[in-house]
């Protein structure tokens, strides 16, 4: 198979059917390369076609700031449902600040392991 550059038509992406819409902003710009071998690819000495297709992505700040750091918030403020408990009541007060505490941390720890 001999592939054959298109000199008056650029190389683009489809960017309907790109699923991450919503994180990731993909340009319509593609690199493709073709190449004959690549020297790690070659374990029996034989030659191999390789194409290499290379688009370029962007994330989208707006994402993670409703997805993540606005969900933070809201957790965050919810610490504030401590003050109108009696102080008698220490060990509700301590709970519910526990809770917040440890689900905000659970929280920051998915959204950085989600990130790349």
């Amino acid at each position: 198979m001999i592939f054959v550059k298109n000199l008056h038509k650029p190389s683009g992406a489809n960017r309907h059917v790109f699923t991450d819409q919503q994180e990731w902003y993909l340009f319509e710009h593609v690199d493709i390369e073709i190449t004959e071998k690549i020297e790690e690819y070659l374990a029996d000495g034989h030659n191999y076609s390789v194409v290499i297709c290379s688009c370029h992505a962007a994330r989208r700040y707006g994402y993670f700031m409703w997805n993540a750091y606005f969900l933070i918030f809201l957790i965050t403020s919810a610490s504030f449902a401590t003050f109108p408990i009696p102080l008698a009541n220490i060990s509700e007060r301590v709970k519910i600040a526990s809770t917040l505490l440890l689900t905000a941390i659970t929280f920051r720890w998915l959204c950085n392991k989600a990130l790349p």
